[in-house]
């Protein structure tokens, strides 16, 4: 018969197979007294029989013990972030009053030391564990687990080869499935399998090699269940306006498949008739739908979800249309990014509402316009990306008073002078490069205007070579010498003749860069495109070689 002196024998041949014990754990269990050992916890109503194993994050190297299904009265082991090798026992599967299972991070299926490398070893999960009612919570992320899938079991789980199971019938009481960052296999339809779990309340199968589109039927899965993960696998077709039926999620992250086509948010966008859309998930905090194929504009109706504060992110994708003026109404909004679309338009001072932003990108898009001055009412952003746009207007002053950490304006149309304060102090925190009318890309173009670069000089100003921070734009800038009689003058007579004409023989300018320089003192210069033939001096009076031979 089981008893106490069962489950002393069961832990003593767990510790037996373990081959590292670098943080000591085991030192406490000596004796015979099994309820003070570390990790072990009893139960005084069943005559101090285990009930919880937990030794996470323990450093420990080995295998497990075929014994611990000795431990009748178990509800709960917990072992991640450990190194066990070999299978999970078979004789795990008697353990009918399990409740728990946390084995994430514990690299199952690998050795860990190289003798255990040539053995071949079966790498499945025990069919018995598939049909224990009782489990709530079955963790098995970040494995290596190999092997067949029974199939009679009700689950599947990760790094399983074959098809995943769809009957869930015997796992009614799920409360958790994460099955996250393996190389889980099959059709995503396997979730229609799941309604049955009424008690689900988190579902990630995260970074797998699943296929399939989503099936119309998931607005079915439990009304608990507030965390939705299929990321990082090969799902394709549209997101089921069902969605919208899951009024408790909390969390939606269907990044990075080939998902397809418009965001759910109207019924008549569909000709399927559903009553309900994404924008019924009213406690929502988190939307993360980026790296798919979507298309069509932004719904304004996604900033009615106003619960949404930890992040939206629809970045990758191929939304078009402007960025609508809605987006005011996600005031708690911590990261925002919507780069890496089609987007046009100007940036809307609406977000100037959203006070709680730390990170915003927009990059990649088609936005034009001047940043808006409103935008300094965001006092908490750290990072802000607006690259690759066709951005106008100078750099805010503003800027340099917020907090920034990361600020990329490069590649947009922007001019005028840099300024030389706040984050702009840390030329690893910026990036500028791409605007060729920035004042401030000047001075490090030309190497601070020293005399290695200086092509000419004349009454009014110098001219230098220059190269842009793309490191393949090169520029001719004429700074004013303004202390001479004339030379605002002469910029500014200069800058009216060129601004009408148009001709082949003539310098394009690229810029024209009005400032004061890092002294205070004022600044005026011209960008041109450089030529490499020298100037017209040079070739209207130009020596002959014969005249130089001699």
């Amino acid at each position: 018969m089981l008893n106490n002196e069962t489950d002393l024998q069961a832990l003593l041949a767990f510790k037996n197979a373990i081959d590292d014990d670098p943080m000591g754990v085991f030192n406490s269990w000596n004796g015979t007294f099994i309820c003070s050992w570390t990790g072990i916890l009893c139960s005084k109503r069943h005559q101090n029989r285990v009930v919880s194993i937990d030794l996470m994050s323990q450093g420990l190297v080995g295998s497990l013990s075929p014994h611990l299904g000795n431990l009748s009265f178990l509800r709960s082991i917990v072992l991640q972030n450990n190194s066990f090798h070999g299978q999970i026992p078979e004789e795990m599967g008697r353990l009918r009053r399990l409740e728990w299972i946390e084995f994430s991070n514990i690299s199952f299926g690998e050795a860990a030391v190289a003798e255990f490398r040539r053995q071949p070893i079966d790498r499945g999960i025990p069919s018995g564990l598939y049909n224990i009612s009782s489990i709530n919570n079955f963790s098995l992320r970040s494995n290596q687990l190999r092997g067949t899938i029974p199939p009679d079991i009700g689950l599947a789980l990760p790094n399983l080869s074959g098809e995943i199971i769809k009957d869930f019938e015997k796992l009614s009481a799920l409360d958790y499935l994460i099955v996250s960052s393996n190389h889980l296999e099959g059709d995503i339809s396997f979730i229609t399998s799941m309604i049955n779990c009424t008690s689900l309340e988190a579902l990630s199968v995260f970074d797998n090699l699943l296929t399939g589109s989503l099936p119309d039927s998931i607005g079915n899965l439990s009304s608990h269940l507030s965390f939705l993960s299929v990321a990082q696998n090969q799902l394709h077709g549209r997101i089921p306006p069902s969605i919208g039926d899951l009024f408790g999620l909390t969390s939606i992250d269907f990044s990075y498949n080939d998902l397809e086509g418009p965001i759910p948010f109207s019924i008549e966008q569909f000709l399927w008739d559903i009553p309900q859309s994404l924008g019924n998930c009213s406690n929502l905090l988190a939307l993360d739908l980026s790296r798919n194929n979507l298309n069509g504009s932004i719904p304004p109706e996604i900033m009615s979800l106003s619960s949404i504060s930890i992040a939206l992110n629809l970045s990758n994708n191929f939304f078009t249309g402007s960025i609508p003026s809605e987006v005011g109404s996600l005031r708690n909004l911590v990261n925002l990014d919507f780069s890496h679309n089609r987007l046009s338009g100007s940036i809307p001072n609406s977000l100037s509402s959203c006070v709680m932003l730390e990170r915003l990108h927009l990059d990649s898009n088609g936005l034009n316009g001047e940043i808006p001055d409103v935008l300094r009412s965001l006092r908490g952003l750290q990072d802000l990306d607006l690259s690759q746009n066709n951005i106008t207007g100078p750099i805010p002053r503003f800027l340099s008073e917020l907090l920034l950490v990361n600020l990329n304006l490069s590649f947009n149309r922007l001019q005028g002078e840099v300024p030389t304060v706040g984050v702009f102090q840390n030329e690893s925190a910026i990036s500028l490069e791409g605007n060729s009318g920035l004042c401030g890309d000047l001075l490090k173009a030309t190497g601070g205007f020293s005399e290695a670069n200086l092509l000419g000089a004349g009454r009014f100003g110098s001219v230098y070579k220059g190269v842009l921070r793309d490191e393949q734009t090169l520029v001719a800038v004429k700074v004013l010498n303004l202390s001479i009689k004339g030379a605002s003058k002469s910029f500014l007579f200069e800058c009216n003749a060129l601004r009408g004409i148009r001709h082949r023989n003539l310098l394009k300018i690229l810029s024209i860069c009005p400032s004061t320089d890092f002294q205070g003192n004022d600044f005026k210069a011209l960008v041109y495109e450089f030529m490499a033939n020298g100037s017209l001096e040079k070739w209207l009076h130009q020596i002959p070689e014969a005249e130089t031979e001699s």
